[in-house]
């Protein structure tokens, strides 16, 4: 459909101008400068849910369509009182007006139908992302446990060297008095169990968020992060 053809449509038969939008796939309505209908299509009546041309022809617009200056996305009521989500294009048709609609809900489904394979594709890279986390989270959760457990372990051997080394000469306890301090064993000992759970802490997060990818993916729910997290916890 060209435009000069449009414009210059009164000088077009009626009955020529009717046929050729009788044959035009998308809803089309012309209308007359006072705001009646004087032309529709099959695709038009349909879309309004209308039961033939003459519950338009020689009609004011449905509602919705009162406002024709101003084309884009409006909703629009067909003759069964429902809402109808439409796009709207407008131009000039002698002095008034000729109304391209299109079914906004139609147009959504091509998108989204049009966006599967991208969706598809990018849940597969996160669910794939949440499994290559998988693995290093679990090494990492046991290996922190496994210097947890060795701590308290040297920790329990120290306190006994500690209180056998009350019975040595004084000499030898000068010597381990001082190697504990070169070695600063007191900050250590305070600190290394903190630093450790710390770890384990910001370790059960970052498995709160691989399981969330993997959740986000489709792949899972919220509960399959229990196995990672409640293992984390459980050191």
């Amino acid at each position: 459909m060209e435009t000069r053809d449009l414009t210059s449509a009164p000088s077009l038969p009626t009955d020529l101008l009717a046929t050729a939008l009788r044959i035009l796939p998308r809803p089309i309505l012309a209308v007359a400068g006072d705001g009646r209908v004087i032309l529709c299509n099959e695709a038009a009546v349909s879309l309004l849910g209308c039961a033939g041309p003459g519950d338009l022809l020689g009609r004011p617009l449905p509602r919705g369509l009162e406002d024709v200056n101003l084309p884009g996305p409006r909703t629009v009521w067909t003759a069964g009182g429902l809402g109808l989500a439409v796009d709207l294009e407008a131009m000039p048709l002698g002095d008034g007006t000729l109304l391209i609609l299109a079914d906004a809900s139609e147009r959504r489904r091509r998108a989204e139908a049009s966006a599967g394979p991208r969706v598809a594709s990018l849940q597969g890279l996160v669910q794939g992302l949440a499994q290559e986390m998988h693995t290093p989270v679990q090494f990492l959760g046991i290996n922190l446990g496994f210097l947890r457990h060795a701590f308290g372990r040297f920790e329990r051997g120290l306190e006994a060297v500690q209180a056998a080394a009350c019975d040595l000469p004084e000499h030898r306890r000068v010597i381990l008095a001082r190697m504990e301090e070169d070695l600063d064993l007191a900050f250590l000992r305070a600190e290394v169990p903190s630093v450790l759970g710390e770890c384990l802490e910001g370790l059960a997060k970052v498995a709160q968020a691989a399981a969330a990818l993997k959740h986000l993916a489709g792949a899972g729910s919220p509960a399959s992060a229990d196995p990672w997290e409640g293992s984390i916890h459980a050191i």
